[in-house]
């Protein structure tokens, strides 16, 4: 708690009136940044356009913002790896997850597939966010930037892969576009 009071320019003391331990700290962190992750997720029903939604998932999570960057993403994967072992950071992850695809799911609404079939397209979704999230914060030949635009583009070859024929498949413009 001593590192974390120093790196937060508090006394360790404020801390230990808030927390029992660092892990009751980082539990009340990772609520705090689950809770601010779902609601800037719920800004995504105001959007109508798949590409504005995909555009929006993408900035969300692979600019740098006031909800999501460098260091919060760190954290999140190290309160992630805790939670294999905590079942309190187990039940918010959870939550966090079923936040995430319900947000993607929307994508596909507006399709003629199953209810099953949507719940597993955004499922895919999920997997597409989180791979090419970690694949853009762990590997060096990758940025941000790169991550961001293979995401948008593998979400959008999903979206059209599953369009009903007869419905309008989604063009990529140039902002979705992968060079």
């Amino acid at each position: 708690m001593s590192q974390v009071s120093k790196e937060a320019e508090v006394f360790p003391s404020h801390l230990f009136y808030y927390f029992d331990s660092k892990e009751e700290l980082l539990k009340a962190a990772f609520i705090d940044q689950s809770n601010s992750i779902c609601e800037a997720l719920s800004r995504i029903d105001h959007l109508s356009d798949v590409q504005d939604k995909i555009r929006f998932v993408g900035d969300l999570f692979f600019q740098t913002n006031s909800v999501v960057n460098q260091s919060s993403s760190g954290f999140l994967y190290e309160a992630i790896g805790m939670s294999v072992k905590d079942p309190d950071l187990a039940e918010e992850k959870y939550r966090l997850d079923c936040s995430i695809r319900s947000s993607l799911r929307q994508l596909f609404d507006n399709s003629e597939l199953s209810e099953s079939a949507k719940d597993e397209n955004a499922e895919e979704a999920y997997v597409l966010l989180v791979g090419f999230k970690l694949s853009a914060f762990f590997d060096s030949l990758h940025d941000m930037n790169y991550g961001k635009k293979k995401f948008e583009k593998s979400l959008l070859r999903l979206i059209n892969a599953n369009t009903t024929p007869g419905l309008t498949k989604q063009s990529p413009n140039t902002a979705l576009a992968v060079e």
